[in-house]
C-alpha cells in the first residue's frame, strides 16, 4: 500500500525530534512509505517537554488536518513540567542544567518547584489518565495503525510495576533510552547514531508494511535496533 505524505504523523519528545535530514529516521521513514522527500513529517516531537506537549499537538493536528492512517507516538517520562510553551522543563535541565535556552527566572521557579512542591505520585497519576484520554480518543477516530513507543521504562515508577499497554494501537515492549549508546546521548540526531536511526526508520517501515489488526492491544519486542 501506497501512502502520502498527509497518511503519517509523528508526535512526542526528542527521540522523534529530529525530522527534517536523510540522516532522521521520520525523514527516512516517511520516504521509505510515500517515495517522495520533498516535505518534512507531520507532527512535531519536543525535546525535553512534558507529555502535556503531545497531546496538545497530537489534539490541534487531529481538529485542523485530516486524520492520518499511521500515527507513531514516543512516550516520554511523567515527572516533565507541563508548558503552554513547551518548554524543556524536566530534572536534567532543571537539577543539571543541561541547557541554557531556559530563562533564568523560569529556571529558579522550576527549580524550586521539584525541590519543594514535585509529587512523583501525581505526575505518575496524571500521565496515566492521558493514557486513557489518549486510547480514548484514538478509539473514535480509528487509526488504521498507531504505535506507541516509550522513550524511558515507565516501569521504573509505576507502583505496579508494569508498562501500560495501549487498547488502541500496537506498544513496543522496547524502550528507546535503553537503546542509545552513551555517546549518542546529546550529541546525534532522536539521541541515535546516523546508522541507527537508518535502522529504526527500516524496522518500523517492516511494522508498518506487515501490521496486522491482530497486533492491536499489544505490547510487543519488535527489536527496534537489529537488522
Amino acid at each position: 500500500m501506497s501512502y502520502n505524505y498527509e497518511d503519517i504523523l509523528i508526535i512526542g519528545d526528542s527521540f522523534c525530534g529530529d525530522r527534517n535530514s536523510p540522516d532522521h529516521w521520520p525523514y527516512i521513514l516517511l520516504e521509505k512509505l510515500t517515495g517522495r522527500n520533498d516535505k518534512i513529517v507531520r507532527g512535531m516531537g519536543f525535546p525535553g517537554a512534558s507529555w502535556w506537549s503531545t497531546r496538545k499537538e497530537l489534539i490541534r493536528q487531529f481538529h485542523e488536518h485530516e486524520l492520518p492512517k499511521i500515527l507513531i507516538l514516543t512516550h516520554t517520562e511523567p515527572s516533565r513540567i507541563p508548558s503552554d510553551e513547551d518548554l524543556p522543563l524536566n530534572t536534567s535541565t532543571i537539577l543539571n542544567n543541561q541547557t541554557s535556552t531556559i530563562d533564568k527566572e523560569v529556571r529558579i521557579t522550576a527549580k524550586n518547584y521539584y525541590q519543594h512542591l514535585y509529587s512523583s505520585e501525581f505526575s505518575e497519576w496524571a500521565v496515566l489518565r492521558w493514557f486513557e484520554e489518549l486510547d480514548n480518543i484514538l478509539d473514535k477516530h480509528r487509526i488504521s495503525i498507531t504505535i506507541h513507543l516509550y522513550s524511558f521504562d515507565t516501569t521504573n515508577w509505576t507502583k505496579s510495576k508494569v508498562r501500560y499497554t495501549f487498547k488502541n494501537g500496537v506498544t513496543s515492549n522496547e524502550v528507546l533510552y535503553n537503546l542509545q549508546t552513551s555517546d549518542c546521548l546529546f550529541s546525534s540526531p532522536n539521541h541515535f547514531s546516523i546508522e541507527k536511526n537508518k535502522i529504526l526508520a527500516q524496522s518500523l517501515f517492516k511494522i508498518i508494511t506487515s501490521f496486522d489488526v491482530s497486533m492491536n492491544s499489544k505490547c510487543i519486542n519488535f527489536n527496534l535496533l537489529e537488522q
